[in-house]
């Protein structure tokens, strides 16, 4: 193979490179399950863009058996990551002992915490929130996950991974448009 022919090929490799980065690559992300030694559960499916624009995903808490014990279904409204961990805003319900089918709107904060791999009892999740009366109306989830627990003041946990795994990434700023590198 040529100069050019070499050439080429490389220049091909990077376009496809740069093509899957570009799908993938800039944005924040929180994915896992970590499951404690006790009875208690906790699984995040989350993105955001690079600076927590367009935040999206889904997180429950509770116990493995959703039979019996408390039970929180959260939809994400904010994400902010660094490092290896992360913030995130939530709306949602909890519900109280699914026998007593008691529902309550619920909005807080997350945090994530990546610290380590599988079965490593060094990842966790923990979360603050405010609970709303029973059927009441849905309580707006913050738009800034700056710090946390922020203003919530009701503290459930942390959950630490005796099983599971729990990944956070930080994806890198987008370049600031007409920046020169």
């Amino acid at each position: 193979m040529g100069c050019c022919g070499l050439l080429k090929r490389l220049l091909g490799l990077a376009a496809i490179l740069v093509a899957s980065l570009g799908a993938q690559g800039c944005r924040d992300t929180v994915n896992g399950v970590v499951f404690s030694a006790g009875d208690l559960a906790g699984y995040v499916d989350a993105q955001s863009g690079p600076s927590g624009e367009k935040a999206h995903g889904a997180a429950t808490f509770g116990s493995p058996d959703f039979h019996l014990d408390p039970r929180w279904d959260l939809k994400v409204t904010c994400l902010s990551a660094t490092g290896h961990t992360a913030i995130l805003g939530f709306t949602g319900t909890y519900e109280t002992f699914i026998t007593l089918g008691e529902t309550h709107p619920t909005a807080g904060l997350i945090r994530a915490i990546d610290g380590g791999g599988k079965s490593s009892e060094l990842d966790s999740l923990e979360f603050a929130s405010v609970t709303g009366p029973e059927d009441g109306a849905p309580i707006p989830g913050p738009t800034t996950c700056s710090s946390y627990p922020g203003g919530f003041t009701e503290r459930h946990g942390p959950i630490v991974n005796h099983d599971g795994d729990l990944v956070v990434f930080d994806g890198p700023p987008k370049p600031v448009e007409g920046s020169v590198r």
